[in-house]
């Protein structure tokens, strides 16, 4: 597929020919995100953060649960200096795991707090791995775990 060769143009710095063959399969294939991704990817290696931004955003929009594309859009926008747009597009990227059950955004501290279920500790390294660490725009990660419930009532007063 054009994506795999762009992407080996890339790892070879053949970024004009990566970005050819790219711009070829998106005309082919408009809705690719992954070409889409990938395009983004050449427009960082050329240091054009806004072009990635708009390559990374598309990639998003046509596959919404893409948290690479997510990710790499918040970095992105980050070194932008565009942190509303950053901090959205994470939200946006970390609501579509499904091992994140609540998302929270907070004030004072960090951007925000995620209740995360997961069956076991592999799948915990996993998640915290792919949707947290490996995205260029989180920083920091601290966990909690809860060795006790002592109440749970998510009922409002009526």
């Amino acid at each position: 597929s054009s994506a795999v060769i762009s992407a080996a143009l890339i790892g070879v710095n053949d970024l004009a020919s990566a970005a050819r063959d790219l711009d070829e399969a998106i005309a082919t294939a408009p809705d690719w995100a992954a070409a889409r991704f990938e395009r983004g990817k050449v427009w960082l290696r050329l240091d054009n953060m806004e072009e990635a931004a708009r390559s990374f955003q598309a990639a998003a929009e046509r596959l919404p649960a893409f948290g690479g594309a997510w990710g790499n859009l918040g970095a992105t926008l980050g070194e932008l200096d565009r942190t509303a747009e950053a901090l959205a597009a994470f939200e946006s990227g970390i609501s579509a795991e499904v091992a994140v059950q609540q998302c929270y955004r907070v004030a004072s501290g960090p951007d925000f707090v995620l209740v995360v279920y997961v069956p076991d500790m592999n799948a915990y390294h996993a998640f915290v791995h792919r949707a947290l660490t490996a995205a260029g725009n989180v920083r920091n990660v601290r966990s909690f775990f809860s060795v006790k419930r002592s109440k749970f009532a998510p009922v409002l007063p009526v």
